[in-house]
């Protein structure tokens, strides 16, 4: 059975913002993602030891060994280098929340000196459409 699913990310700037005070909205936009007809939906969380490196996450339970058009949704309680690809493909550092739509033929974290809990979403399928509000000025 298919369906959608929508991420909205949020982002406002404030200037002046100071401990305990509101500041002047300086900046508001959202960002929004829509993914019609996906028939895939795959959520783990995962409690990985310290000092992994290029640990695989399985993206097999959602259907295969490469997926096209997937929301892919990372969320970390500690700082993981993330490799999109192959184990040895060039890493993002730092990761502590990424969200991206992308073709995902592999999901590999690094991990620091500390144990980390990551979430993971994957959101897609065979026949999804890809909607993204577009960037504006």
């Amino acid at each position: 059975m298919s369906f959608t699913a929508n991420l909205h990310c949020t982002t406002e700037v404030l200037e002046k913002d100071g401990f305990g005070t509101g500041g002047i909205t300086k900046n508001y936009f959202t960002n929004t993602v829509k993914m019609t007809g996906a028939d895939r939906y795959h959520e783990q969380v995962h409690i990985l030891s310290a000092s992994l490196s290029a640990h695989s996450i399985a993206i097999a339970p959602f259907g295969g060994s490469v997926v096209s058009e997937t929301l892919v949704i990372l969320q970390t309680d500690k700082k993981i280098d993330v490799r999109i690809g192959s184990s040895t493909d060039t890493f993002l550092s730092a990761v502590q929340f990424l969200a991206i739509v992308t073709t995902v033929s592999g999901l590999f974290i690094t991990t620091g000196s500390q144990t980390t809990t990551v979430r993971t979403v994957l959101i897609g399928g065979s026949n999804v459409g890809v909607t993204i509000h577009p960037p504006m000025p």
